[in-house]
C-alpha cells in the first residue's frame, strides 16, 4: 500500500552578513579612487525569523501595519520573509582631507552610525516584494575619524593621517532616522536552459536564465528620495531568488516528502538608479543644527545616477532533521563595482565617484 505524502515545516537558519564598500577596492582602476566622496562602509547585518517580534521593531511594525493597510489589505495573502537587524557605519570626505579650513564648494565631511531593523514580505498573486526598514542613526562621531587615520597608517600608506573630521556634519553627535520603502516586481523571466534532475539530492530550480527586475524606492529621514532601479540578471538562479534568496524552497514554508537537498547559483548583475534627493542631511547639514560647513543649496545637485554591476554566488542546503522539520542554510559571497554621478554643481569640484563592495553571508544558529 502506498503511504500518503508528509509535509515538512522548513526552518531557515540565522545568517550573518559582513558587508564591506571601500573606494580603496577600485584603486587597481586608474583614475577612478579619488579618497573622496564615498569613502567607506561597513555594515553586519543578521537574518532570522521572528526578529521582528524584538521590541527595536516596533517603529518599524507600526508602520508597516499603517502603510500597508493603505497599499496592500489582504494581509492573509502576505509571505514573510524572515527579518534583519544590523549595525554599521558609512563615510564622505571631500577631495581635500587635510585642509585645516573647509574647502567651500566641496561636499563637507560625514558620517553616520545606524542601526537597521528590516522587514520584507513577498506578494504571490502580484509577483511583488516589498521590503521596508527603519534605521536609527546618529551622525558627526568620530568613529569615522578613527577608522580612516588607523588605515592611512597601517594599511594605505602615504596618504594624510590628521585628518579634518573636526569639519563634519553635526560634529560631536546627533540623532537621525531614515524610513525605507522598496516595491520590486519582475518585468522579464527568460529561462535559457530546461532544468534538468541529476540526482534525488540535486534541486532543480536553479536553471541558466536572463532576467530582470524594476523597483520603486522612497526614503525619508536623513535622506529624503525618491528613486527607480532596474536590474537585470543572467546566469543560474531560481526564479523567486531575486525577491527572498531562497533556491530550495522558493519561499514555501513547507514541502513534501522531505530529502535532503542542496542546490547553488551563480550569476552577474547590472544596475541602473535613477533618483532624486531633494534633502540630504550628510551634505547640506540638518535642519537646525550649525555647522562649521555645509554645501550652498546653490551647489548641491539633487538628480543621482547610480551604476552598480558584479557577481553573486549563493549556496544553500536543506537538511531534514525527522518528525517532520527541515532546515536551510545558506552561503553567499557578492563582489559589486559602484559609480555614482556627482551630487555637486561647482564645476570644479563636479566629477563623478567610484567605489568597491564585498559581502560575505553564512548561516549561523
Amino acid at each position: 500500500m502506498t503511504q500518503p505524502a508528509t509535509t515538512t515545516t522548513i526552518t531557515n537558519r540565522g545568517q550573518l552578513r559582513v558587508e564591506v564598500a571601500q573606494d580603496w577596492f577600485v584603486d587597481w582602476w586608474k583614475g577612478r579612487n579619488f579618497d573622496r566622496n564615498y569613502t567607506q562602509g561597513t555594515a553586519f547585518s543578521f537574518t532570522k525569523e521572528n526578529l521582528h517580534e524584538s521590541p527595536l521593531f516596533l517603529p518599524l511594525n507600526r508602520l508597516l501595519d499603517w502603510s500597508e493597510e493603505k497599499f496592500n489589505s489582504d494581509e492573509n495573502t502576505w509571505r514573510e520573509i524572515p527579518g534583519r537587524i544590523g549595525i554599521g557605519v558609512t563615510a564622505f570626505t571631500p577631495r581635500v582631507i587635510d585642509s585645516e579650513t573647509p574647502v567651500i564648494g566641496d561636499r563637507p565631511f560625514a558620517n553616520i552610525v545606524f542601526l537597521t531593523t528590516e522587514r520584507a514580505y513577498f506578494l504571490p498573486k502580484q509577483k511583488k516584494l516589498v521590503r521596508m526598514s527603519f534605521n536609527y542613526g546618529l551622525l558627526g562621531t568620530n568613529i569615522a575619524n578613527s577608522f580612516q587615520s588607523y588605515a592611512h597608517e597601517h594599511i594605505v600608506k602615504g596618504r594624510p593621517t590628521d585628518i579634518s573630521w573636526q569639519q563634519q556634519i553635526s560634529n560631536g553627535g546627533r540623532f537621525s532616522f531614515l524610513f525605507s520603502r522598496q516595491s520590486i516586481r519582475p518585468v522579464m523571466d527568460l529561462p535559457l536552459k530546461k532544468a534538468e534532475r541529476k540526482s534525488e539530492d540535486k534541486d532543480e530550480c536553479s536553471v541558466l536564465r536572463l532576467g530582470a527586475t524594476l523597483s520603486t524606492q522612497l526614503d525619508i529621514g536623513w535622506y529624503n528620495t525618491v528613486g527607480t532601479n532596474l536590474t537585470v540578471r543572467f546566469g543560474k538562479y531560481a526564479p523567486l531568488q531575486v525577491f527572498d534568496g531562497s533556491i530550495l524552497s522558493s519561499g514555501n514554508q513547507f514541502i513534501r516528502d522531505c530529502k535532503h537537498k542542496s542546490a547553488w547559483s551563480i550569476y552577474a548583475f547590472g544596475t541602473v538608479a535613477p533618483r532624486l534627493t531633494p534633502y540630504n542631511a550628510l551634505i547640506l547639514g540638518q535642519i537646525g543644527q550649525n555647522d562649521e560647513y555645509a554645501l550652498p543649496n546653490k551647489d548641491y545637485n539633487p538628480f543621482i545616477l547610480d551604476v552598480r554591476y558584479g557577481l553573486a554566488f549563493t549556496f544553500e542546503y536543506l537538511r531534514c532533521k525527522g518528525n517532520d522539520r527541515a532546515t536551510t542554510s545558506r552561503f553567499d559571497v557578492m563582489l559589486a563595482i559602484n559609480h555614482r554621478s556627482s551630487e555637486i554643481r561647482n564645476t570644479t569640484y563636479k566629477r563623478w565617484h567610484h567605489w568597491g563592495e564585498l559581502a560575505v553571508a553564512f548561516p549561523i544558529f
